[in-house]
């Protein structure tokens, strides 16, 4: 078959993490197209203020990866996907117009060898390794991790504690250096509004412990 798509795609890896499922994260260098009129001038608007569209792979060697439910765009290789909480799973097609929020916490898991590309965004990414340790997050702003970290979902929180040894992929709300990480040891820190993207197992958060 002959045709005139140009077969090599300008991509920027921006960051690269992981051995046996290696996590990349890569970006357009700047988007042409658009569905129509509307949507090329809002994609030029957003690349005027210095965002680019990015987005996750993954090259699998016999291995597996968990990612959020519904953000694959797609799949190269022999790659086989099930899912984390079959229970969940079965609940949400029953009453898949009423999901409840547990049904949110629903992980996808690709397993095999091959390539896996999520879905595309104009948000940062960020990528953390874990070595046999623990992190809570919000479970909004999980993407990926390596399948062989453990996933807890905290239905009272949203909160998501993930466990164990890998790579871990979030969807961070501002660019990676405008990110700030504290130490603390035995000592205490009081943050205005929910701007706390992650945090150790060990640090513990008390709500309206001050009257401002």
């Amino acid at each position: 078959m002959r045709s005139s798509i140009a077969t090599k795609n300008k991509l920027t890896l921006l960051s690269q993490m992981g051995e046996e499922s290696k996590f990349q994260v890569l970006q357009y260098n700047s988007l042409k197209g658009g569905e129509n009129y509307k949507s090329i001038l809002t994609i030029k608007e957003i690349e005027s203020l210095g965002k680019r569209l990015k987005q996750v792979r993954v090259k699998l060697n016999d291995s597996s990866i968990k990612i959020q439910d519904n953000s694959l765009s797609y799949i190269k290789g022999n790659i086989i996907k099930s899912y984390s909480n079959n229970y969940c799973n079965k609940i949400k097609s029953i009453f898949s117009s009423r999901k409840s929020k547990e049904c949110s916490s629903i992980k996808e898991v690709l397993k095999g060898t091959g390539e896996v590309l999520l879905e595309p965004s104009f948000q940062d990414f960020t990528l953390i390794e874990l070595i046999d340790e623990e992190i809570i997050i919000d479970n909004k702003i999980f993407y990926s991790c390596d399948g062989e970290i453990e996933i807890n979902f905290n239905n009272e929180e949203d909160e998501l504690k993930l466990s164990g040894s890998g790579v871990v992929v979030l969807k961070i709300p501002v660019p990676e250096n405008e990110i700030i990480m504290c130490r603390l040891f035995n000592d205490e820190l009081i943050v205005n509004n929910d701007i706390v993207i992650l945090r150790n197992k060990n640090v513990k958060i008390e709500s309206d412990k001050y009257d401002y």
